[in-house]
C-alpha cells in the first residue's frame, strides 16, 4: 500500500513538474508569441491589459468546456449570424506585439517565420455555396502611394466541403499601379476535406519574399501538404500579419437561396515564431 502511494505521488509530482516547466518555457521564450487563450474570459476584453489580441468585427468569445477545447482550460470561439450579428460576416482577432515580440504583428519581409494553430469545425458547419475564410496571412498596402487593399497573401479558404490553402504575390511596388488591382501572379497550395467535430493541427513555415527565394511550407496534423518555393507576398513597406476566425463571403444582409445564415468555428493553441524557433516551438501541444 505504501509502495502504491509513493508510485502515485511520484507520478503526480511529475506531472506537475512537466506541466509547470512547459508553460514556463513556452512563455519566456523570446522567440515564440503564444495566444492560447488560458488567460480566461477576460482574454479578448478590449480594456484588459492581458490581452494579446485586437479583434476585428464581431467580438469573439473565449469558452470552455463543455465547448470544444484543444489543449488547458480555454478556447475561442467565433460567430457571424448574416441578419443579427452586430457585423453581418466577420468575426476575427489579430496578434498584438509587446517587447520583446513587436513582430507578432509584423512578420518582416526576408525572413523565416513558424505559425501554429488548431481549429475546430461543429456538425453544424454545413456545406454552402459562398466562401469563408477562417485563417490568413494578410499583407499590409501602401496607401501613401495610392495602393489599395488586397485579398491576403495566403488563406485558408472553406469551398464547399473543402479548405482550400491559396496564395497570392506582387513583386510591384504598387498592385494598383495601373488604375486596377492585378496580381503578379496566384496559386492554390492545397485542397482537403474539412474535418469535423475533431480539432485540426496546422503548422506553417514561411519566408516571405516577393522574390524568387521565397518559402510556404505547411503540415496538417503532422504530416506535410504543402512544400512551395517562389515568390508568395507582396512588395510593402511593412510585413504581413496573421489573422484567425471568421470572414463569410457575403457583405450585406441579406440571405439569398442555398446559403447558410450563420457560422461557427473554433480556434486554440495560436502561437508565432520568428527565425531561430522550430516546428515543435509552434506545433500545437
Amino acid at each position: 500500500m505504501k509502495k502504491l502511494k509513493y508510485f502515485i505521488s511520484s507520478i503526480f509530482l511529475i506531472l506537475i513538474l512537466e506541466i509547470g516547466c512547459t508553460t514556463a518555457t513556452t512563455q519566456a521564450n523570446d522567440n515564440i508569441w503564444v495566444g492560447d487563450f488560458e488567460h480566461g474570459p477576460m482574454e479578448l476584453t478590449r480594456a484588459n491589459p492581458q490581452s494579446v489580441w485586437y479583434e476585428q468585427g464581431n467580438l469573439a468569445e473565449v469558452v470552455s468546456a463543455p465547448a470544444p477545447v484543444r489543449r488547458g482550460m480555454y478556447a475561442v470561439k467565433f460567430f457571424v449570424d448574416r441578419i443579427n450579428s452586430p457585423n453581418s460576416h466577420r468575426s476575427m482577432i489579430i496578434p498584438k506585439g509587446n517587447k520583446p515580440k513587436e513582430w507578432a504583428v509584423i512578420q518582416d519581409v526576408g525572413k523565416d517565420w513558424w505559425y501554429g494553430f488548431s481549429v475546430y469545425f461543429p456538425k453544424s458547419w454545413a456545406k454552402d455555396n459562398i466562401w469563408d475564410l477562417v485563417a490568413q496571412i494578410h499583407g499590409r498596402p501602401d496607401l501613401d502611394i495610392g495602393e489599395d487593399y488586397r485579398n491576403p497573401i495566403l488563406a485558408w479558404y472553406t469551398d464547399g466541403d473543402n479548405i482550400i490553402i491559396k496564395n497570392k504575390w506582387d513583386a510591384k511596388r504598387n498592385t494598383f499601379e495601373s488604375g486596377t488591382r492585378v496580381y503578379g501572379g496566384q496559386r492554390t497550395l492545397w485542397t482537403g476535406s474539412i474535418q469535423k467535430e475533431q480539432w485540426t493541427d496546422w503548422v506553417m513555415h514561411a519566408k516571405w519574399s516577393y522574390q524568387e527565394d521565397g518559402i510556404v511550407e505547411i503540415w496538417r496534423n503532422g504530416v506535410k501538404v504543402v512544400n512551395s518555393r517562389g515568390p508568395n507576398c507582396f512588395n510593402d513597406k511593412k510585413g504581413p500579419y496573421f489573422d484567425i476566425g471568421i470572414y463569410k463571403g457575403w457583405r450585406d444582409r441579406s440571405n439569398p437561396p442555398g446559403t447558410v445564415g450563420t457560422r461557427l468555428v473554433y480556434f486554440d493553441e495560436v502561437r508565432i515564431a520568428d527565425e531561430n524557433a522550430s516546428y515543435s516551438d509552434v506545433a500545437p501541444r
